[in-house]
């Protein structure tokens, strides 16, 4: 009997849960890529990608000005100080900004799987000029930030 040929790889089927997964990660780098550095603390520690207006909005889900890098330290502040977390976000983005980005996010938006597709290629292509992004400006120093939050 011959051998087998070798099967041909699956391709996962472009569903809009799947597609919604790569965006949502490629916002991630180049959130990532853009910062370099917590934007509110300037640490280069332990690093991620934050929504400021929640991924649940659809309007703002992949808006790369609704997203910032920030360190675990300072994420972490947004569940045992909430309100100085806000405030420290709206400080760094301002209030013109923060407002926009909430005005924005509350318009109802439904996506279809083409949408998600053209997200993902426009996603793609910033990433891919990702590095032409200057580096960060400076920031304050963590223990600062961490102090004036009471912790």
């Amino acid at each position: 009997m011959p051998p087998r040929p070798p099967r041909k790889p699956r391709t996962k089927p472009e569903t809009p849960t799947t597609l919604d997964k790569d965006c949502l990660a490629l916002w991630g780098q180049i959130v990532m890529a853009r910062d370099k550095v917590c934007r509110i603390s300037g640490s280069s520690q332990s690093l991620s990608p934050h929504h400021i207006r929640g991924r649940g909005h659809a309007n703002t889900r992949f808006d790369l000005s609704n997203g910032m890098c920030l360190s675990w330290a300072v994420h972490r502040l947004q569940k045992l100080a909430p309100e100085k977390f806000m405030d420290m976000v709206t400080e760094c983005i301002g209030d013109a900004e923060y407002k926009r980005l909430k005005e924005l996010s509350l318009k109802p938006r439904q996506r279809k799987t083409q949408d998600f597709r053209d997200e993902r290629d426009r996603l793609r292509k910033e990433l891919a000029m990702s590095h032409l992004y200057p580096p960060p400006d400076t920031y304050d120093d963590l223990d600062k930030v961490l102090e004036s939050c009471g912790l």
